[in-house]
């Protein structure tokens, strides 16, 4: 019961201890363990510099993969890989060196209901995708060149778009206003803030000593009133104010 199968040793550094190969479709060398412990295959270096335990790779002209892992069995709740690193390089390195590949670097595909990734430190989740594409992120994300974002208090998704309205009021008196009906481009979940924003350019009339105000905000829509405070001599006013509208997606 403590027996090997097969022992090869070489002492020349640059001789092979085992050669496998095969001109057919099966394996040019097959390891298997019945025992429920134990490695079908191990791969293993002692050199006290640079080793490779276990090589996959293919030739210049072979459209074979280099190495390739099948759990079979849909009920096991195992690793397919199970990479433990106690060094100080890295775990796992990808290089594409092909300048012709225009393929990923790295795809995953996911036929379940689990996430597609989940990063941890200290069996604490740091980041994750679900199988939806949701992103979770525990600490600070930054873009562009390590610029922030303005994020949300809460867990709700929030959206933001601009919207333009046109007022116009021919001879306006004082106490005098003008409504107009704004649409949302796309409806959001509630109803969200809406603010005023610049004037655009080529407005007619003293514009900027009217009053704007939102009101009847629903999710797909508002209402702009534009009203005239104080202003004296029946002016014209025409103008087109932008908006800002945020709220839940």
């Amino acid at each position: 019961m403590f027996g090997r199968g097969i022992e090869a040793v070489t002492t020349g550094s640059q001789s092979h201890a085992i050669i496998g190969t095969s001109s057919s479709a099966t394996d040019a060398i097959l390891g298997i363990n019945n025992a429920d412990s134990g490695s079908g295959v191990t791969g293993r270096t002692n050199a006290p510099s640079v080793g490779i335990g276990i090589l996959g790779e293919s030739t210049s002209t072979s459209w074979g993969i280099p190495a390739h892992f099948v759990s079979n069995c849909p009920d096991a709740q195992t690793n397919t890989l199970w990479i433990r690193d106690f060094s100080k390089g890295q775990t796992i390195r990808v290089q594409v060196e092909n300048p012709a590949n225009n393929k990923e670097a790295f795809y995953i595909r996911h036929d379940g209901t689990g996430k597609l990734a989940s990063l941890n430190n200290t069996d604490t989740e740091a980041f994750s995708v679900s199988n939806g594409g949701n992103t979770m992120a525990k600490g600070t994300m930054t873009v562009k060149g390590n610029k922030g974002i303005i994020r949300n208090s809460t867990a709700t998704q929030m959206r933001m778009e601009t919207a333009s309205v046109q007022l116009i009021y021919f001879n306006m008196p004082v106490g005098g206003y003008s409504t107009a009906s704004v649409s949302f481009s796309t409806a959001f979940s509630s109803p969200p803030v809406v603010s005023v924003g610049n004037i655009q350019s080529g407005f007619t009339g003293p514009c900027d000593k009217m009053t704007v105000q939102i009101k009847d905000v629903t999710t797909t829509g508002c209402t702009v009133t534009l009203y005239n405070p104080g202003v004296s001599g029946d002016p014209n006013v025409s103008g087109t104010w932008n908006l800002v509208v945020i709220g839940a997606e």
